[in-house]
């Protein structure tokens, strides 16, 4: 199901469009191709998607996990500490649930990456005769369309959560999974051009990369609000 993206790219590029259009009629083109493929295959099968790699590669983890606090010694402290081999069983089964409700984005992101690494190579290509050209990295601005399928996301997970409505909730977290690294990429864009613009002082950067390297989460939480802003 990669025709469909792959069409529609190269209408595009056949028409001098730019390069975040290119990539924007991809991924739109990836999730309906995807989403056709999905409906096909329950029509033919009646079966939900199989376990993505991510799950596999967290279960892994996890099985690792338990084996080198057991080896260690270090189990019967923790589980003095109420983290037993169960409670931290039942907490995984918990997140891998988690998992298992942001499957679709998974599979969407994993063919967004081919997507983008086919946009990539082609501007590679393409660049040196006038085609793909874009505006450079600090110029790069989201368009406003996201912020209303942000919204529509957030609007359906925290209507599914206050009215239990699971496949609701499930489809918010999907769109919203699936526009975090959108939003990020653009949230770079704009954290470079404030640091250019304002040339910050070189004391703020190190106390910055210290608490980026302290609090990564909340500092990619930062970089998501101002890409959405």
């Amino acid at each position: 199901y990669s025709l469909l993206p792959g069409v529609t790219m190269g209408l595009y590029v056949s028409r001098s469009a730019s390069l975040g259009r290119v990539l924007t009629g991809g991924l739109v083109l990836g999730v309906l191709a995807f989403s056709l493929n999905w409906a096909w295959q329950i029509w033919q099968n009646g079966l939900s998607l199989g376990i993505h790699a991510i799950e596999l590669i967290f279960a892994d983890y996890f099985n690792y996990t338990l084996y080198a606090l057991d080896i260690s010694g270090l189990s019967d402290y923790y589980a003095a500490q109420g983290l037993s081999a169960a409670v931290l069983t039942d907490m995984f089964k918990n997140f891998q649930r988690g998992l298992e409700t942001l499957r679709p984005a998974w599979y969407i992101l994993e063919d967004w990456a081919r997507i983008l690494l086919a946009v990539v190579l082609a501007r590679v290509v393409l660049v040196r005769k006038g085609i793909l050209l874009s505006p450079p990295f600090t110029m790069h601005r989201m368009a406003w369309q996201f912020d209303w399928v942000i919204i529509l996301g957030l609007s359906m997970w925290l209507a599914g959560q206050q009215w239990h409505i699971g496949w609701f909730e499930k489809g918010g977290a999907n769109i919203l999974l699936l526009m975090t690294p959108i939003v990020f990429y653009f949230g770079c864009s704009l954290t470079v051009y404030l640091y250019r613009r304002f040339r910050i002082r070189p004391w703020i950067m190190v106390i910055l990369a210290l608490a980026t390297l302290v609090l990564p989460m909340q500092t990619f939480l930062f970089v998501v609000v101002l890409g959405v802003f």
